[in-house]
């Protein structure tokens, strides 16, 4: 039950995390590669619950979730048709209590997993589901045919309820129509545009865990996740004690063996 409980302070909680996608000219081989690095707490204990939970259903898309044991929902993930999806915390602890009535992102998550089967219908899944706080969602699409990624701010609270930036976007909040094939919102946003700059055009698996690591928070980074979205192949570091993701191995995972 204890951790049950750990495991709902994601609903109500104001932490922060970082999501980045590079695609196409972007990246060494014209993949999509994406970051969910998940910067939360290190108190709960959490760390020393963790699962890669690989589902195989008789209906919907076989996925794949990093996550920890007992937790149903799913805050990162990847399926076999290559949709990854990330997300950044935005809720300050101001606007607390929060309005609960609503889907939490993780639960959207999930059904994304199962049902969406490209970037557009993804997308049109998150515009017709009601979203409690404000998040930035991050969906990446690594099919050669509808290759791309979007980042989403959904903001509840606020008259304009949605935000969809894709690539080179003029009025994207952090990079307008300065990096090609690129959508980011990050714990360091000054070291990730530097990385994504220095690195645009050769981004790869090891390039990629490199900017997780740079943008990781240096207390509460949980659990750090790299997809090769295009491959189906993902990168997964978790906390161990205090010592944060970050500065932990990277262990990889071939999901072709299994999406079978």
């Amino acid at each position: 039950m204890f951790l049950l409980l750990r495991l709902m302070i994601p609903v109500v909680g104001d932490f922060a995390c970082s999501g980045v996608s590079v695609w196409g000219n972007a990246s060494s081989n014209g993949n999509l590669y994406q970051i969910r690095n998940l910067d939360f707490t290190m108190g709960g204990g959490l760390q020393d619950y963790p699962t890669i939970v690989i589902y195989l259903p008789n209906d919907g898309i076989a996925h794949a979730s990093a996550s920890f044991a007992g937790y149903i929902a799913a805050h990162t993930g990847i399926n076999a048709k290559g949709i990854v999806l990330s997300e950044k915390g935005a809720s300050p602890g101001s606007e607390y209590p929060f309005d609960l009535d609503g889907t939490h992102f993780s639960t959207l998550f999930r059904d994304l997993l199962y049902d969406a089967k490209n970037l557009e219908e993804a997308l049109e899944t998150i515009r017709t589901t009601k979203l409690i706080k404000r998040y930035r969602l991050y969906v990446g699409d690594g099919q050669s045919e509808s290759m791309g990624a979007a980042k989403i701010l959904v903001s509840s609270p606020d008259s304009v309820k949605l935000t969809i930036w894709k690539d080179n976007d003029e009025t994207d909040e952090v990079a307008p129509k300065i990096s090609e094939n690129v959508c980011y919102y990050t714990m360091d946003n000054d070291a990730a545009y530097n990385h994504l700059s220095e690195n645009h055009g050769s981004f790869d698996s090891d390039k990629m865990i490199e900017l997780s690591k740079i943008v990781a928070t240096k207390n509460g980074n949980l659990e750090n996740v790299v997809y090769d979205a295009t491959n189906l192949e993902m990168w997964v570091a978790y906390a161990h004690g205090k010592e944060a993701a970050s500065s932990r191995p990277y262990v990889h995972i071939d999901l072709k063996e299994y999406f079978k």
